[in-house]
């Protein structure tokens, strides 16, 4: 398997006994599978595809809807994968998302939070709305544009309660959103904290050649500052690696970057 991704996600795996069907398929490979499979009914799924060299392992059990991943690149990354399935009650869609940013609030500090996932909640042109959780600075807004322009009342639960715990969704920030599926709508979500925007080198959906889904892989690439090897800290060559802030965004200045690049994709099954 030759990719530049780093991680990626997959809802809907149609998978049963996943641990068992991927690792025979991925034996003697640099991938590792962390899968979820859904028990009550047919279809569904959660899993990763992870490279070995970033040490992953999960940091808690996950559920259906719900499969949080921990791995190391430069330091800890705390990424979750969501799938908030169709006709699910509203009271059950809450608990989703309370229990989405309890795990939020577990993990800051400990490292970089990534959310991805299959939300099926339209959110138009809605701005991210930040208010920092520390109460220090005034709430502020990050402005989003999509070719979906609908927004529906899930939708406007998802951003308030995931802007409440200091997530940005990356789809429509700094370009149009575009559609995450053949249905022309965006659904499928990329967060990334709102401390990290400066990281972000690149978002994009790939539309691809061959239909394989009904969705879109959305993919987002995380950059890094790095330094030589063998270079300590507090040598020359790591105290030239430092962030830039203009006007005109974030850029970095004489550094030797690292990326980690993360991709969502969702099975070409039908609900």
């Amino acid at each position: 398997m030759k990719s530049d991704l780093s991680v990626c996600e997959v809802v809907e795996s149609w998978l049963k006994d996943s641990s068992s069907v991927m690792d025979a398929e991925l034996y003697g490979t640099e991938w590792q599978w962390f899968g979820c499979d859904r028990q009550s009914r047919r279809g569904g799924g959660l899993g990763y595809l992870v490279r070995r060299a970033l040490k992953p392992r999960t940091p808690k059990p996950g559920n259906e809807c719900i499969l949080w991943l921990e791995v190391e690149f430069c330091e800890k990354w705390y990424i979750a994968l969501i799938y908030l399935i169709p006709h699910t009650p509203g009271a059950n869609l809450m608990a989703i998302l309370t229990e989405l940013a309890r795990g939020i609030v577990e993990y800051s500090g400990k490292g970089k939070i990534v959310i991805m996932g299959d939300f099926n909640a339209r959110v138009g042109n809605l701005p991210n709305s930040m208010n920092l959780l520390t109460g220090s600075h005034a709430p502020f807004a990050i402005t989003r544009t999509s070719k979906d322009q609908k927004v529906s009342s899930l939708g406007r639960k998802v951003m308030a309660i995931l802007n409440g715990a200091g997530m940005v969704l990356l789809n429509g920030v700094g370009g149009v959103a575009e559609f995450t599926t053949h249905g022309n709508t965006v659904i499928d979500f990329i967060w990334a904290q709102s401390g990290d925007l400066h990281a972000i080198e690149q978002f994009t959906v790939v539309e691809e050649k061959v239909k394989l889904s009904d969705h879109f892989m959305v993919t987002a690439t995380f950059k890094l500052p790095g330094k030589h090897a063998g270079s300590q800290p507090g040598s020359a060559d790591h105290r030239r690696v430092r962030w830039n802030v203009t006007a005109e965004g974030t850029q970095i200045t004489g550094a030797i970057c690292r990326r980690l690049v993360t991709g969502l994709w969702r099975s070409g099954h039908q609900e």
